[in-house]
């Protein structure tokens, strides 16, 4: 366990080097995870008991989204892992909140609508 909480402070260290939002969960994300924030490639997932670290290959989706026009219209696959790190015997009961709250508005399209 020690291990893996050096390599997620090592991670975070040197991912995390400008000020980063943590967003908290409004039903954008399933109800265990309590806030996200973007980190280099990815996402970090903050839960009661874990974090989960989401990572994609950004110069392929850079590539991608900067020319669409290349796709045309075939499935494009982009090379990407979860990592999660879960801390055993952690408290349940736990409150998670945010302090220092930014003035900041997301907007996300929830739903089956295309």
């Amino acid at each position: 366990m020690r291990l893996g909480l050096l390599i997620l402070i090592l991670f975070c260290q040197f991912t995390l080097v400008a000020q980063r939002h943590f967003i908290e969960n409004v039903g954008q994300h399933p109800s265990q995870v309590h806030h996200t924030v973007t980190v280099e490639g990815g996402a970090m997932f903050l839960e009661n008991d874990r974090f989960t670290f989401n990572l994609i290959d950004r110069s392929l989706y850079l590539e991608r989204h900067a020319t669409p026009a290349m796709t045309n219209g075939e499935h494009i696959e982009i090379m990407g892992f979860a990592y999660q790190q879960h801390f055993l015997g952690a408290n349940d009961a736990v409150k998670i909140t945010g302090r220092d709250i930014q003035p900041t508005t997301y907007n996300y399209f929830q739903g089956q609508d295309k």
